[in-house]
């Protein structure tokens, strides 16, 4: 799942791995996985349309469908962070105080 992609790509940059290596793992998956490619490529495309519209909960799906589709995909990872931590602060400044 995504969620189990963002975990682990957490876990492991923190115990040390290079983005240098995680790129090269990816490769790698891509090589396993050709088509997955493409599908990370579209879902990261909507994504930032949805962003540029204000959609913001359609495109953290998309941001989430681009992670199952390439669950090393860094920057869907950096992007789907930046999302939740801009849409909390937005439910936090709508909340009644």
């Amino acid at each position: 799942s995504a969620g189990f992609a963002r975990r682990d790509i957490r876990r492991a940059l923190a115990a040390g791995l290079t983005v240098t290596a995680l790129d090269a793992a990816r490769q790698r998956y891509f090589q396993r996985h050709p088509q997955t490619e493409g599908h990370s490529v579209l879902h990261m495309a909507s994504g930032q349309a949805y962003v540029n519209a204000g959609r913001l909960p359609d495109a953290l799906v998309c941001y989430e469908a681009a992670l199952r589709a390439d669950p090393l995909h860094l920057e869907a990872l950096k992007r789907w962070h930046a999302l939740r931590a801009r849409m909390r602060a937005h439910a936090s400044e709508a909340a009644p105080h």
